[in-house]
């Protein structure tokens, strides 16, 4: 695949863009630097700022509200050394062509091993010493960081992203460290169902379900909800490494195992390297998790975790937050139990959509999430992370849309949400996750936004690749399904599409044949023949692409039916509102998936189903 994408990105410009680091920047106090040296040292002050920098409102006593999980004869297998098998598998995925770290090191000298495992068996050795209380090499944690341009003003440092170089060599045993938290997690339940970042079998899809369906089951309903689309500032940086260790042993983590992950942060340094290979001087992180590391996020999620069930049991001492929250209908299993008590309450409500740290948060009135924005910004202040003021945004999702009669309730007032200090500012559409989400419920705009993408794919390789009779046929039909039509069907099994939202993406499917069937040597009506072959056996045409996405999702539905998950139980009602009569056309989210052998409603939840 690389051999594919370097020649395209050479043809079309896209190749040895540079990073950015070499941009002039402005200091401190907002004067623009031009001297190369004074740019390099004003890079490594912001991030050795950044990433050595804590909260005034932490508070290291709040992690008692949680659970204190306790260790058990299973979990100290986690701090096992590391066998043989381990190590080769965690080798085996590193992937080539990756810049190394401090030691100049690449992966591929990790996998030259033929029949003999020379390399891997010495590798193995020097991580038993380490497992045994050796100390961790420092090219091992060192990171060296480039500096990429995200968006806003160019001489602004905060509008750059830092990507760290680590060595390839401490890749390996963080990998194995991930594989084993991993399932240790997930076999626990210490990460909340409402999780879905860096989990296995779960993605983005997952989250933008959930809200989709919320959206379908309050038009139904006729109940407007409110939502607030929350961003945290530097989040993984934001992490303080004391809190964290102590999260890690409450989940019920060995101590031996949370030595070895300490020993990678202990210590830490990095450097800032500019394009021209010019580095800067070393300086120590003591805050944050590792940048660029595999295993960060699932620390982050561990710790989130954390964070999120002292916002689950601050949420249920709230009245205001209990009366709003949205709760949906009874189950056949859960009738005839006993009392709900408010904690059990909130956990079984739809109120939060988490992908690590991108969050949605729902509630069934502006007060209702007022609270729970205060509570949130609250708690997150004292696990040390801050909520970004001015990329939180809150968004109304309507009921449906109808001419105002005596029995309609005038339209809701604007939404105006204040929170701890913070007022968030109202947005009609919000894209979150990849997908188009706004007040009405609309596909229109989503799938306008996909067809621009697909184009401007085509354009982009279509004077070298697909105008080209000379160019392999094979070729462009591969290009266009993995970039062309990804970008056009991207979370269209979270859709619920009208004929006419099939029509428009017809209107994009179909053109791409003329530009791809220009094979040298080939009549129209024989390309055309060839064409239709190719796509029949591709995808099965437009229809048969979006049903096989629908299947595929259709399997974690089927999966967390039995379970009680977030995302499957929104095939059931939200309680309250107005019941609509008939079936509305929006009311098709659930028809899919039942037609695809998942339960709906009630069924999903009866075991004799």
């Amino acid at each position: 695949m690389r051999g594919l994408y370097q020649p395209l990105k050479r043809s079309v410009g896209l190749s040895g863009r540079q990073a950015g680091g070499q941009q002039f920047v402005a200091d401190e106090n907002g004067v623009l630097l031009r001297n190369r040296d004074d740019i390099l040292q004003r890079w490594a002050r912001f991030f050795s700022t950044l990433l050595n920098t804590k909260l005034p409102t932490l508070n290291p006593d709040i992690i008692e509200r949680g659970t204190q999980r306790p260790a058990t004869r299973d979990t100290q297998r986690l701090g096992d050394v590391p066998e043989l098998e381990e190590v080769a598998r965690a080798t085996k995925v590193l992937k080539n062509w990756k810049a190394p770290g401090h030691d100049s090191l690449p992966a591929e000298m990790l996998k030259i091993d033929d029949d003999e495992p020379f390399v891997l068996g010495h590798l193995q050795t020097i991580l038993v010493k380490v497992w045994n209380g050796g100390d961790i090499p420092r090219e091992w944690k060192d990171a060296t960081m480039k500096v990429l341009y995200k968006e806003g003003d160019r001489s602004n440092c905060n509008n750059y992203r830092g990507i760290s170089l680590l060595s390839h060599v401490g890749k390996v045993p963080i990998k194995i460290i991930t594989n084993r938290l991993s399932a240790f997690c997930e076999a626990n339940n210490i990460l909340p169902e409402e999780q879905c970042g860096f989990r296995p079998g779960r993605s983005t899809v997952d989250m933008l379900f959930v809200v989709r369906r919320l959206q379908e089951l309050g038009r139904r309903k006729k109940i407007p909800l409110y939502m607030c689309f929350v961003d945290l500032n530097k989040a993984y940086d934001s992490v303080d490494r004391e809190m964290l260790w102590k999260v890690l042993a409450r989940a019920g983590i060995p101590a031996k195992l949370i030595e070895v992950i300490r020993q990678f942060h202990d210590g830490m340094r990095a450097r800032v390297r500019m394009d021209d290979g010019e580095v800067s001087d070393w300086f120590f992180v003591t805050q944050g998790v590792r940048q660029g590391c595999v295993l960060s996020p699932l620390l982050f999620n561990i710790f989130f975790a954390e964070v999120l069930e002292v916002v689950v049991i601050r949420f249920s001492e709230d009245d205001v937050v209990l009366q709003n929250l949205v709760c949906l209908e009874e189950g056949k299993t859960e009738a005839g139990g006993g009392e709900e008590t408010p904690l059990d309450r909130v956990r079984s409500a739809v109120w939060g959509m988490l992908y690590a740290n991108d969050a949605g948060v729902v509630s069934r009135s502006a007060e209702g999430l007022a609270r729970m924005m205060t509570i949130i910004v609250e708690v997150f202040g004292e696990f040390g992370l801050t909520v970004s003021e001015k990329k939180t945004e809150t968004l109304l999702m309507r009921a449906k849309d109808k001419p105002t009669t005596t029995s309609q309730p005038p339209p809701p007032p604007p939404l105006t949400i204040e929170a701890a200090g913070q007022k968030y500012a109202q947005t009609t559409e919000f894209r979150y996750l990849g997908g188009l989400v706004n007040e009405h419920g609309d596909l229109t705009r989503e799938i306008n936004y996909r067809s621009r993408g697909a184009w401007a794919c085509l354009r982009r390789y279509g004077l070298e690749l697909f105008d080209r009779p000379q160019a392999p046929f094979r070729l462009k039909i591969r290009l266009l399904q993995a970039e062309a039509m990804e970008a056009l069907l991207y979370g269209c099994m979270t859709w619920s599409p009208l004929s006419g939202h099939y029509q428009t993406l017809r209107s994009i499917h179909q053109p791409t044949a003329p530009s791809s069937y220009r094979v040298k040597g080939l009549v129209k009506k024989k390309k055309k023949c060839i064409w239709d072959e190719v796509v029949q056996k591709a995808n099965g045409g437009l229809e048969g692409n979006v049903k096989q996405m629908w299947e595929g999702i259709s399997g974690m539905v089927k999966k967390t039916a039995q379970g009680g998950d977030t995302g499957v139980a929104t095939l059931r009602g939200v309680n309250g509102g107005l019941v609509s009569s008939g079936k509305g056309k929006r009311e098709v989210l659930a028809g899919h998936y039942k037609g695809l052998g998942v339960p709906s409603e009630n069924e999903a939840f009866d075991p004799s189903v």
